[in-house]
This record gives C-alpha cells, structure tokens and sequence, in this order.
C-alpha cells in the first residue's frame, strides 16, 4: 500500500468585524483557519494516529474536531500557507 499525504485544517478562534450592512451584521461570523501538513500516512486512520501522536490533545471526533483531508481532497485548502509551527516541528523532528 502506498503513502498518501494527508493534512489537518483546524478551526481557531472567531474574530470579530464591525457589525453593518457590508459585513452581513454579524450572522455569519468569521474564523481563522490553521492548517497542518503534510504527514505520510498509509491510511485516513493512520494520519489521525500520527497527528495525534504529535498532538495529543487533538481529538477527531464527530463536531468540532479538525478537519483532515488526504492532499488530492484539499481543494481551496491547497491555497492555504501551511502554519510556520508545523514546519518548525518538522524541522526539530529532522535534526
């Protein structure tokens, strides 16, 4: 079987923008985004395993729970700059 890339996109904390007819008065509120990745798995089961082993208080469950996402599913995520964290781990992880 052979390796996938396979990336986590996490949901932050909402921020806020003035309340008014250009921003919707606040009904759909915006969030930042992180995203994670990439991580050489064999399966959707196993990236979360490894993710987890990285991260252990991430949680992958029903609501609320990051996203993962195998690298040919990522769509508009593929725009995303992966966060500098992750890269600075990677790196540690290397040396």
């Amino acid at each position: 079987m052979s390796q996938n890339s396979y990336y986590v996109v996490l949901k932050k904390d909402r921020y806020h923008e003035p309340i008014g007819p250009e921003n919707g008065y606040g009904d759909f509120p915006n969030y930042d985004y992180t995203l994670l990745g990439p991580l050489e798995a064999k399966s959707y089961r196993s990236a979360q395993y490894a993710f987890r082993k990285i991260f252990p208080n991430l949680r992958f469950s029903d609501r609320f729970s990051p996203w993962l996402y195998p690298e040919e599913d990522m769509g508009i995520w593929a725009t995303k700059p992966v966060d500098p964290a992750w890269t600075d781990h990677l790196n540690e992880e290397s040396n």
